[in-house]
């Protein structure tokens, strides 16, 4: 039970941090 909450946390915050790269890389394209 725990290590499934652990492996949907580890997706979802890697999910989150790829997504928040590539915001970032837009931004900095758009803005440059």
């Amino acid at each position: 039970m725990t290590e499934a909450i652990h492996v949907a946390t580890a997706i979802r915050g890697g999910a989150s941090l790829v997504h928040g790269l590539q915001m970032l890389d837009h931004v900095k394209r758009s803005g440059m």
